[in-house]
């Protein structure tokens, strides 16, 4: 068996006829974890963002939305003759952070922590080739688990000159689904004001209250003004495969998530390290 070989740039290894050359990342390159509009967005203000999440202004809700909450992914990909298999490790540690036995010559890594050096290797029968690449420095680090939106680390960022550890607490949204919601219609709005109660309802409800106090028709093709939301069980949104790979890739225990007036959600750190 031979054994890895690493170059400066790219970086080939013959084993016979065969090849195998990593193409990207380029060897020691640091590479993204958040959009260009993440990160944009991640820079406002408290004050410039407060519009975003302002039920008045659904169009900015949607803006904000389209930028989603997902971490990018890094892309491995590499020449050569498969099936491959392709390990990622923190740089200088024995743990594997990410294995996969793959036929295509690419593979998309995601959750992998901020300002962290990493190894990557590709290996095809007696074939083998590492390289290194180094994620950006800039926080959050989001989290992708399909079913469970906006989660991230709260771990990362840089305090008095320290970074904060990554990997011990998280948030996300509910692991549940909620029960959907529901908007008011024109005619329940009117008679919610006609009760004097409209005015009562938040930014929105005193919004409306005064556009027909003054005689304004509302547009009834926007109507944004919410129900309360029952609190009731839910079904759970993740798949035990991504149960399993929170627990094990994550460190996190997560519940059968079945929520009531006085139970919700709760992630347990498996472990204190």
């Amino acid at each position: 068996m031979l054994s890895c070989f690493t170059a400066l740039a790219a970086f080939a290894l013959v084993a016979g006829a065969q090849a195998l050359t990593l193409t990207s990342p380029q060897n020691g390159a640091t590479v993204p974890l958040l959009s260009e509009k993440q990160k944009a967005f991640m820079r406002m203000t408290r004050e410039e963002r407060a519009p975003f999440f302002d039920d008045a202004q659904p169009k900015k809700e949607r803006e904000v939305r389209s930028y989603r909450s997902e971490p990018k992914p890094v892309r491995l990909a590499w020449e050569g003759t498969g099936p491959f298999e392709v390990t990622v490790a923190k740089r200088g540690a024995a743990e594997t952070w990410f294995r996969a036995a793959v036929a295509s010559n690419r593979v998309d890594v995601w959750n992998l922590e901020v300002g962290q050096a990493y190894e990557w290797t590709v290996r095809a029968g007696d074939a083998c080739a590492k390289g290194t690449f180094v994620t950006e420095d800039v926080a959050p680090r989001l989290i992708r688990v399909p079913g469970v939106p906006n989660m991230r680390d709260l771990g990362g960022r840089v305090a008095g000159g320290r970074r904060v550890r990554q990997g011990l607490v998280y948030r996300s949204s509910g692991l549940n689904n909620n029960a959907k919601g529901i908007y008011y219609t024109y005619d329940e709005i009117k008679q919610l004001e006609a009760d004097g109660k409209l005015a009562g309802m938040g930014p929105l409800g005193a919004k409306y209250s005064a556009k027909l106090k003054a005689g304004k028709a509302l547009d009834k093709r926007y109507l944004r003004l919410k129900k309360p939301r029952p609190s009731e069980p839910g079904t759970a949104r993740l798949t035990e495969e991504w149960r399993e790979y929170m627990c094990k890739t994550l460190g996190i225990k997560t519940d059968i998530d079945l929520r009531s007036a006085r139970r919700v959600r709760r992630s347990v750190r498996t472990s204190s390290s």
